[in-house]
Parts: structure tokens; C-alpha cells; sequence
């Protein structure tokens, strides 16, 4: 008796396809919001998978708008600081 066994298809780099989302920036189903803890406290690594993973974090496109947003600045927690200053009403 045969057995059935699974093959790939070859790839072919030249098809013509287009990946609307290969380029990270221009992607419309990256995570960008920031719902994690805090940055750099310790329910933050605990969510991240441990200290480290920092640095593939800071590789994803969620650190990344965090920084451009304004919430991480010199490795540090903005976000955490403003709040602490000026308290939400």
C-alpha cells in the first residue's frame, strides 16, 4: 500500500503577485495600538514573555508607534510619568 505524502509547490518568486502588506510600515494589519502594561514594569515583561525578549519586541511594529506616538521615549515610559503629573479627571 502507497502511502500519500504531502508536497510543497515550488515556489516561484517571479508571479507577479503583489504583497500589499510587505513592507510593515504601509500594512494595515500590524498591531499598532499599545494595550500592554506599562513599558519596562514588571507586568510588561511578564506579557512580552520575559526580559529577553526586549529586544525582539522593540523590532515589532507596536514599540515602534509607541516611540513615534510619544509613549516611549529614552527607553522609558512617558505615558506612566504624564499621568503622574497631570492626573485624568
Amino acid at each position: 500500500m502507497t502511502a500519500d505524502v504531502y508536497q510543497e509547490d515550488p515556489h516561484d518568486d517571479d508571479d507577479g503577485v503583489v504583497s500589499l502588506d510587505a513592507d510593515l510600515a504601509n500594512s494595515d494589519w500590524t498591531k499598532q495600538s499599545w494595550d500592554l502594561p506599562p513599558y519596562g514594569t514588571a507586568e510588561f515583561y511578564e506579557a512580552i514573555g520575559g526580559v529577553d525578549q526586549l529586544e525582539s519586541f522593540k523590532k515589532l511594529p507596536v514599540y515602534n508607534h509607541a516611540v513615534e506616538q510619544g509613549l516611549i521615549h529614552d527607553d522609558e515610559w512617558v505615558d506612566h510619568h504624564v499621568r503622574r503629573i497631570i492626573p485624568k479627571e
